[in-house]
């Protein structure tokens, strides 16, 4: 239990982490079959749903934020999405990567 506590932080990160990952797996599959839409837009959807959700949970349920005015969420949300605008780019080149492997 004492190693739990100590670790609470990290242990919700990883938590609320594989569930962004579900989410945007989800939504990514969803519009896939259900739009004729090209991948990159729907993988641009999914990470805009995920990230969305990544940012609402892990600023109250991991980082415990206090920012109470407008523009403190959007300086949050502002880093935090640019700090996660990486994964876009490379989640763009692996399905990229892989689809254009199969063709």
């Amino acid at each position: 239990m004492k190693l739990i506590q100590s670790n609470k932080q990290i242990i919700s990160y990883l938590f609320w982490g594989v569930l962004t990952t579900v989410i945007n797996i989800i939504v990514f599959v969803f519009l896939q079959k259900c739009t004729s839409w090209d991948y990159f837009i729907n993988n641009g959807i999914a990470w805009i749903v995920s990230v969305l959700f990544a940012y609402v949970t892990n600023r109250k349920w991991v980082f415990n934020s206090k920012s109470n005015s407008l523009k403190e969420y959007l300086k949050e949300f502002i880093s935090f999405s640019v700090g996660r605008f990486a994964s876009l780019l490379i989640e763009d080149f692996i399905l990229w990567l892989f689809i254009n492997a199969w063709e």
